[in-house]
């Protein structure tokens, strides 16, 4: 499962590349709106770090706002023709929006349906063409009781059906929502800067290396010393 951060901070972005092992970013307006700069400023900085610092292997998701299919379909060409080919367009997963993912599928560009809230959504989305459904894990939980079990009903259609797009796990409250995904296989998962530091933010592990530096330590005179 690959692991996305769900930011446009750039300085959450360098901090969370440096320390733990990530595939891309993605974005969206509200998303945007929190690092309290221009759209296009925001990109820019993203796709220019992943540059200076030699990361060729990445996504980039970018949400397109627009809500009739030409404007969808002319913000999407846009994109790919600043931040290349290989970046994927979001659009939600409404009826103008299939319209638009299939007419941009079949030009080859990669798209991510999203604002998924429900399996109908995801197999209409992927009946369209789209590269990646964005299921919403928390909000459908919150609504429904269990986004985890839609996301299973979810992967279970498109596997059962011969569908080749992909799920990309989105909006998520815990660790175990993450896990539980990871488990079950999904393809990406976009989390939270602060949720996925919190992956390797356990006291008892934490305990654990200070015992083992503490015990090490005694048997040597040499508080510098290593093995």
């Amino acid at each position: 499962m690959k692991l996305l951060i769900d930011s446009a901070s750039i300085d959450d972005i360098r901090h969370v590349y440096k320390n733990y092992p990530v595939d891309g970013v993605t974005t969206n307006p509200s998303i945007l709106l929190k690092a309290g700069k221009e759209p296009y400023e925001c990109l820019d900085e993203i796709t220019g770090y992943f540059n200076a610092a030699g990361i060729k292997d990445y996504e980039l998701h970018v949400q397109v706002i627009s809500t009739d299919v030409k404007g969808m379909i002319d913000e999407a060409e846009r994109i790919v023709k600043r931040y290349g080919k290989e970046t994927y367009i979001k659009i939600p997963a409404v009826v103008e929006g299939l319209y638009a993912i299939n007419i941009l599928s079949a030009q080859g560009y990669h798209t991510t349906a999203t604002a998924i809230y429900n399996a109908h959504q995801a197999y209409l989305a992927g009946k369209a063409g789209a590269t990646y459904v964005a299921p919403y894990v928390n909000r459908m939980t919150n609504l429904y009781g269990d986004g985890i079990e839609i996301v299973y009903q979810i992967f279970a259609i498109f596997a059962n059906n011969n569908m080749s797009t992909k799920i990309l796990g989105a909006s998520f409250k815990t660790l175990d929502q993450i896990t539980d995904l990871a488990e079950l296989g999904i393809d990406a998962a976009t989390v939270p800067p602060e949720l996925i530091k919190k992956m390797l933010d356990d006291k008892d592990v934490n305990d654990a290396v200070a015992k083992f530096n503490d015990d090490f330590h005694k048997l040597c005179k040499d508080d510098k010393a290593t093995m």
